[in-house]
């Protein structure tokens, strides 16, 4: 038998049968492409002092802001900051430890936090706030301790109690009281056995006095004792587990937004509620005697807002048609635009530039559901890929919509949410976007105001520290029913009577992709309502930027005079000058008919010594309405300005 002779193991071969297994392994892997693992970058909110120009400050701990998940609770504080920009406009914050004569003295009024409250430090600084309201301040604390509490506040004997219902409000006309009396309440508020001695209830709940006020000095001392900042929070950005999670309503469906809306009397609500307590309440606690100038919350004095938003599952943009209703109402709405599956070939391959600067994201937080993966290979090949962050999507959006696309609103598609209550936030915060619109229902889900608003709030961090974005939660999702329409409207109609925003989202292909014509109908209806009633229509994005230049403007009261007294000598006649100064076109100054006793007259170019030479010229006022009073609206051109208000007995 002859020996079997053994092939030789030539390079070629083995180059050769190497080359066929990694092509098989490459054919195989493209086929079935090798997923790598991605995580998006996170970035926690954090404080960082807001330097405002106004008479307004606030004061919180940055203490509590930063230990407060230590001790397994949030500090809220950063409430009144919002509250504060959204009703007035230009807010100041300072931590306690900066409280001292020479920090209060430009300011006009001072509002201490639960947080700052709570701190052992306020004792060190109680008769810094006592001389600052002897002098004329006017100084509000929520849920005063220690110190402050024996000072300022009732004894708090009665402990936490939790309230059922509001049953008095002060200053306000009757069908005003009916709405405030209807706001949902989720928090407690301190009990008293006793009412403090010369103090005006402002606010009442179940009886119980929880906001009441009394003169110290020269100037006034105003108490909250409910928990009004996590009241605002839990409406607002909804609730959580106590470890910190979301669980969906639907057991096995995903997560939504509208899982965390914190309780079931916001469903179908027509009226801000969360607005509403926040209006009340500064508005309340800082002008209840005295006038309370602010920058009015509308462009040029609209009654309220119409945001209007478009989402759009393809490369398209808004069609011609809704583009030309929009245009007729001189609206720049905003369009949250998907990215293509593949990298763009050109940035020319977008057809609706004409919008590009009005784009936002539409970040798919289930990328491999949707094919958008980052993809390494050659010559065709796809073996390895990646699911695409919010980054990696943004970037391959700007590359779609070209040079001019400046990204910085985001949705998440289908208001999808995460389980960890804020890591969305954190998410969208390391990506350097500036606001969102992802709060609200879902389409087929309840509408109206879920978390008691549609204005811009600040989100927090599960400590309390806030996230430099803003949310400006939707009312109404691609709204389509006769419930709908009407509660859209009835939405609407609130908003231009007392000034509050409403916001609605349309699928900006639902028109081509599933044809129906009353949900058309409702889309054009709510343009045209808007419309009628004056009110500002446009997009999130532009509303939230007027909010920046409206809060970023000055407004300082430098004088207060009394001209003339009566008989009794109570002041008769007392001017206050206001300088001021504005970032940008279409801001307005609010003034309030009443402030006490007194009733508006007159406002004039310059202040009162410009009057009485009679340099000052008369300025136009109109006429509105804000919480039920009456307030005078007076247009301002943007730079520096002098304005003259006179009020009389």
């Amino acid at each position: 038998m002859f020996p079997r002779r053994r092939a030789k193991l030539h390079p070629y071969r083995v180059g050769f049968w190497a080359v066929v297994a990694v092509a098989l392994v490459v054919a195989l892997l493209d086929r079935s492409p090798l997923t790598l693992d991605a995580g998006d970058p996170e970035l926690g909110g954090r404080y960082v002092a807001v330097e405002g120009e106004g008479d307004i400050l606030v004061v919180i701990s940055e203490e509590s802001l930063t230990g407060a998940l230590a001790h397994e609770s949030t500090d809220h504080s950063w409430v009144w900051v919002d509250a504060i920009r959204q009703e007035v406009g230009p807010v100041t914050t300072a931590d306690i430890a900066e409280v001292t004569p020479e920090k209060l003295q430009p300011f006009r009024s001072v509002v201490v936090t639960a947080g700052a409250a709570a701190d052992p430090r306020l004792d060190g600084v109680v008769p810094t706030l006592e001389g600052f309201a002897s002098r004329g301040g006017a100084l509000a604390i929520e849920l005063p301790a220690g110190l402050a509490r024996s000072r300022f506040g009732a004894d708090g004997e009665g402990g936490w109690r939790r309230a059922d219902s509001i049953t008095a409000a002060e200053g306000v006309p009757d069908t005003t009281l009916d709405t405030i009396r209807a706001i949902p309440l989720l928090a407690r508020y301190r009990g008293s056995t006793r009412p403090l001695a010369d103090a005006t209830t402002l606010l009442a709940m179940d009886g119980a006095p929880v906001i009441y006020e009394r003169t110290v000095g020269s100037g006034t001392v105003a108490v909250v004792d409910f928990e009004f900042s996590e009241q605002i929070s839990r409406m607002q950005q909804g609730v959580h587990g106590p470890d910190g999670r979301v669980r969906p309503h639907v057991h096995g469906e995903p997560i939504r937004t509208v899982d965390l809306y914190s309780t079931s009397s916001l469903l179908g609500a027509a009226l801000p509620y969360a607005d509403l307590l926040e209006r009340y309440t500064v508005r309340t606690v800082l002008g209840h005697d005295r006038p309370l100038f602010a920058f009015w919350p509308y462009p040029d004095g609209k009654q309220g807002a119409l945001l209007s938003s478009h989402t759009a599952s393809t490369q398209i943009g808004r069609p011609l048609w809704m583009s030309i209703h929009e245009r007729s109402l001189d609206a720049r709405s905003t369009t949250y635009i998907a990215p293509p599956p593949r990298e763009p070939d050109t940035t020319a391959a977008f057809p609706d530039a004409e919008f590009v600067g009005h784009a936002a994201m539409l970040w798919d937080l289930d990328p491999e559901d949707s094919g958008l993966f980052k993809h390494y290979g050659v010559l065709g090949f796809d073996p390895v890929r990646q699911p695409l962050t919010l980054v990696g999507q943004m970037e391959r959006l700007e590359n779609l919509l070209g040079d001019d696309a400046d990204i910085r609103g985001v949705r998440v598609r289908g208001g999808r949410w995460t389980r960890d209550f804020t890591a969305a936030y954190r998410v969208m915060e390391a990506a350097e976007l500036r606001y969102s619109t992802t709060y609200g229902p879902v389409e087929g889900a309840p509408s109206g105001f879920l978390f008691g608003t549609c204005q811009p709030f600040t989100p927090l961090d599960l400590t309390g520290a806030p996230f430099r974005l803003q949310e400006v939660p939707v009312c109404f999702d691609n709204p389509s029913t006769p419930e709908e329409a009407d509660l859209l409207q009835a939405a609407l109609e609130n908003a231009a009577r007392d000034a509050w925003a409403v916001h609605l989202l349309t699928a900006a292909d639902r028109f081509r992709v599933a044809p129906d014509l009353s949900a058309f109908d409702i889309w054009r209806d709510a343009l045209r309502t808007a419309d009628r009633l004056d009110m500002w229509v446009g997009g999130a994005g532009e509303f939230v930027g007027f909010q920046h230049r409206r809060a970023g403007s000055s407004l300082h009261v430098i004088a207060e005079q009394v001209t003339a007294r009566n008989a009794d000598g109570e002041p008769r006649t007392i001017d206050y000058t206001i300088e001021l100064e504005t970032t940008g076109r279409g801001i307005v100054l609010m003034v309030p008919v009443t402030a006490g006793d007194l009733t508006f007259d007159q406002a004039t170019r310059g202040g009162a010594e410009a009057r009485q030479y009679e340099v000052a010229g008369q300025l136009q006022t109109s006429a509105s309405t804000y919480l039920g009073s009456e307030v005078r609206l007076v247009a301002l051109n943007p730079g520096f300005t002098t304005v003259g208000i006179r009020y009389t007995r």
